[in-house]
């Protein structure tokens, strides 16, 4: 971006647009001289994107005005998401839970297991399915934990995109226990496929696009007894109500297609060649260049 910006200033008939992807809480913890540079690089910018609010607020807080932010928001790939019927057999698939992504720290799957085994050692009388689709080096931790008789877990490694889908229809929830996304793009695809989430604050996509009791449900993995809440709230939730959850996780998600998240893109580029600020006509010929 440096780079990017440095060309821009040497060549005056070209603009700058700057496409982040960043949540409030992936950037805690930024050392002070990254800090710097970002406030120097969005002052030089004609555009900067941002892909949710979370990511919005931080731009505003270096200071990007309202004129230059566009929304280039992430979208699931249409050639692979599920879209036939989003119609479950509650009995059989209630208490199975699908967890996707790495198996790593940042992705909070170690304390996720702990939560799962207190909610269950808690309520014997209660059994959950937790599958895990994805590798990564807390693998070996995760087969030999610790776990009481009603809870199996499994790790299903790296499914493909094609097959994704479908395999959602063996689950009644997506389990999303991220401590920290600048999105979560498993949520979108979830949600298309039918799935409600119980998700962490901490994964933007939860907070953008997950609302308690309508298509799933937030919480929040560093506080003690938030996810035994959610799954309370999940498990007691009754069949026909979770039906229409089904049916409001595919909607809240209908218009966010490929073509709907380029076009924020398409706005930004549009915006910095003059067709949206009324630059001089010969900004629009052949010379002209973006860089970004």
């Amino acid at each position: 971006s440096m780079g990017a910006a440095s060309y821009c200033a040497k060549h005056q008939h070209s603009r700058l647009v700057l496409c982040t992807y960043m949540s409030e809480r992936t950037e805690e913890g930024r050392g002070w001289l990254r800090q710097r540079f970002r406030k120097r690089l969005v002052r030089r910018a004609d555009a900067v994107t941002y892909n949710g609010p979370s990511c919005q607020r931080y731009l505003t807080g270096l200071g990007v005005t309202d004129q230059r932010l566009f929304h280039f928001p992430y979208a699931a790939d249409d050639r692979t998401v599920y879209r036939g019927p989003t119609d479950r057999d509650d009995r059989a698939t209630r208490h199975r839970l699908l967890a996707i992504g790495q198996l790593s720290d940042r992705k909070g799957v170690l304390p996720l297991l702990r939560q799962v085994s207190e909610y269950c050692r808690a309520r014997p009388n209660r059994k959950v399915k937790l599958d895990f689709a994805g590798e990564g080096p807390l693998r070996i931790v995760i087969d030999s934990y610790d776990l009481p008789q009603n809870v199996d877990v499994q790790v299903l490694g790296n499914i493909s995109p094609e097959d994704l889908g479908t395999r959602m229809l063996a689950y009644g929830a997506l389990i999303a226990p991220s401590l920290a996304d600048e999105w979560m793009l498993a949520v979108n695809e979830a949600l298309q496929a039918g799935l409600p989430v119980l998700g962490s604050v901490h994964a933007q996509a939860v907070t953008a696009l997950v609302q308690d009791g309508v298509n799933g449900w937030q919480y929040d993995p560093m506080i003690e007894g938030s996810l035994a809440s959610t799954l309370d709230a999940y498990f007691d939730e009754p069949g026909d109500r979770l039906a229409v959850m089904r049916i409001n996780a595919r909607q809240s998600v209908a218009e966010r297609t490929p073509q709907w998240a380029a076009a924020g893109a398409l706005d930004a580029v549009k915006h910095v060649l003059g067709q949206a600020d009324g630059l001089p006509s010969h900004y629009e010929n052949s010379q002209r260049e973006v860089a970004g």
